[in-house]
């Protein structure tokens, strides 16, 4: 029986089917977000392979029970009351690595600085600048994350993904709509199972030491040590958004647990139990700031999710 205390939601939860995987009920988002914020969703599977997560997508399609993929929970913001419905994660068997001459395949919860590394170790280019970029790989697609030095869509050739109805698809890169920190994977409600990239031969070492000038920079510029979920804001077409944050007088700024980073206004860092409240209205505030300063208005790049 599950521990779901409406009669109603638990006589559906019962009936879910089998997979190779876990499930948990009421499962904290706290335990699977970088920020460490999250109150509890229903229902909590990490399956392992594609059965398992297409079983889960047409149980829960039948059902009418909402669903939301998440990857390395490097970029949320779930709400302090939690998610209603069930939330997928990949499992590891989802992980595997695969360098195929110049062209390497990736699972959906490869750790995307595993697949960074391994390229880099077998002499090809055209991932480094992706260096110190965490999260998985099937998050990295759906974001489109990258560096000033590169991102996911530069090298990208297709997908492998499964849809909310249990259908799987082979996607090229262009079929995405990827820009900037943004695809039309979340659109088209997909889990990226497997990602292909295309490399080409590199020298190690310039290689290595491009990844190795992003990771200092990390390291000097970005609080990566705290609990923060990366950049909070996208950067507007015309400036920086932590270079404006940090003019409108913003670094240090506080709200409950949440405060601006003192190293880098693009970030909020979780240094006190934050809440996802705290988080959000400082961000509100960030905006606000913004907007009366420079007539921007700051677009989150954290997913805020959940029910607020």
């Amino acid at each position: 029986m599950s521990a779901v205390q409406d009669p109603d939601k638990a006589a559906r939860y019962d009936q879910m089917p089998p997979i190779k995987g876990s499930v948990s009920f009421n499962e904290p988002m706290s335990r699977h977000t970088s920020f460490r914020i999250g109150g509890p969703v229903d229902v909590f599977a990490v399956p392992e392979d594609v059965e398992g997560l297409r079983l889960l997508l047409e149980w829960a399609r039948d059902g009418g029970i909402p669903v939301l993929l998440v990857g390395a929970g490097t970029n949320l913001l779930v709400a302090d009351k939690g998610i209603r419905g069930l939330v997928l994660k990949l499992g590891s068997g989802f992980g595997r690595i695969a360098v195929r001459g110049k062209r390497v395949v990736a699972g959906g919860a490869a750790k995307l600085p595993l697949l960074v590394r391994k390229t880099l170790d077998s002499g090809l280019s055209g991932l480094e600048g992706l260096s110190g970029v965490p999260g998985t790989v099937g998050g990295a697609v759906c974001m489109n994350a990258g560096t000033p030095l590169g991102c996911v869509g530069d090298t990208l050739e297709s997908v492998e993904a499964i849809d909310m109805s249990g259908r799987t698809f082979t996607l090229n890169a262009s079929d995405l709509g990827l820009a900037y920190r943004q695809s039309r994977v979340g659109e088209m409600r997909l889990a990226v199972t497997e990602a292909a990239f295309v490399l080409r031969r590199g020298l190690p070492e310039r290689m290595k030491e491009v990844a190795a000038a992003l990771l200092e920079k990390r390291d000097a510029t970005q609080p990566y040590r705290s609990k923060t979920a990366g950049s909070t804001f996208k950067n507007p077409r015309a400036g920086c958004a932590g270079e404006m944050i940090e003019a409108v007088g913003a670094k240090g700024m506080r709200v409950g647990g949440a405060q601006v980073s003192a190293l880098h206004a693009n970030f909020i860092e979780n240094v006190g139990n934050a809440s996802a409240a705290d988080v959000r209205q400082l961000m509100t505030r960030l905006q606000a700031l913004v907007h009366d300063r420079f007539g921007v208005e700051l677009q989150p790049e954290i997913q805020l999710v959940g029910e607020w």
